[in-house]
């Protein structure tokens, strides 16, 4: 039963990546954009992982599922990243700034926003399922 729920999630998960890989292209209209979106899934997906050796959890389908939380977290936290840096550079314009200025100032803007979502996954979403409030 073990090793079924493993080969399955071991064909779900390449195929959630294919799909968030599309759905980003689709919203941000950019190849680079996407690749950047799509770096911090593995990025995420070691902290987890380092965090269950830390603990000495061993791997189970629970854990399983615990990693493609973060792999939510992670693309939506850097998907409103993407997004608000390339609003600045629209409204900004090419010259305004460069590029790093940008992205300085996208990441002090919507850094409070990816803790938000961050707490609300840590304190809401652990437990058994019920809700603080």
């Amino acid at each position: 039963e073990l090793n079924e729920a493993f080969s399955r999630l071991a064909f779900i998960v390449p195929l959630t990546l294919v799909l968030i890989a599309f759905l980003a292209f689709s919203a941000l209209k950019s190849w680079v954009d996407t690749l950047i979106v799509l770096v911090n899934i593995p990025l995420a997906c070691s902290g987890g992982v380092i965090a269950l050796f830390l603990t000495r959890i061993n791997f189970s389908v629970s854990a399983a599922m615990g990693l493609i939380s973060i792999l939510g977290i992670a693309v939506q936290d850097a998907l409103l990243m993407v997004t608000y840096f390339q609003r600045l550079h629209f409204e900004q314009g090419e010259r305004k700034k460069c590029n790093r200025g940008r992205g300085v100032e996208a990441g002090r803007k919507k850094f409070p926003e990816s803790l938000l979502n961050l707490s609300y996954a840590r304190f809401v979403r652990s437990g058994s399922g019920r809700r603080p409030f």
